[in-house]
């Protein structure tokens, strides 16, 4: 037997047998867990079991939180390029149309059809 099927083994017995316990024995022991947790408590030490767990290790929610920040740093890497780009781009528009209007070219090269032409393009 593998370490997984030693565990489904000892699972199902503690559920089968947890079956089996009548209400007054599980109130009895509830009052045991919590003089024990109270007992603990006293003595300033972190209870060994309060009757909650969680399902996922340290090592999972590690794994998860480290998960998180990078997708939201990856995000805001994605939205601040976005930005700069979006910028840039409106930047490049207006340097290229004061570079038109501050050029030497006399007014009348503007209104010539060819220009019109190629501005449509």
């Amino acid at each position: 037997m593998n370490d997984e099927q030693i565990i489904q083994f000892v699972r199902n017995s503690l559920n089968h047998s947890s079956l089996q316990i009548s209400d007054k024995t599980r109130e009895k022991l509830d009052k045991i867990r919590e003089n024990a947790l109270k007992i603990s408590l006293k003595n300033n030490k972190k209870p060994a079991y309060t009757g909650y767990s969680i399902a996922l290790s340290s090592d999972t929610l590690r794994q998860q939180f480290v998960a998180i920040v990078s997708s939201l740093l990856l995000i805001s890497a994605i939205a601040t390029y976005s930005a700069w780009i979006h910028e840039k781009n409106e930047d490049d528009q207006g340097f290229l149309d004061a570079k038109l209007l501050a050029s030497d070219l006399p007014i009348q090269a503007f209104t010539t059809s060819e220009l019109s032409q190629w501005l449509e393009k």
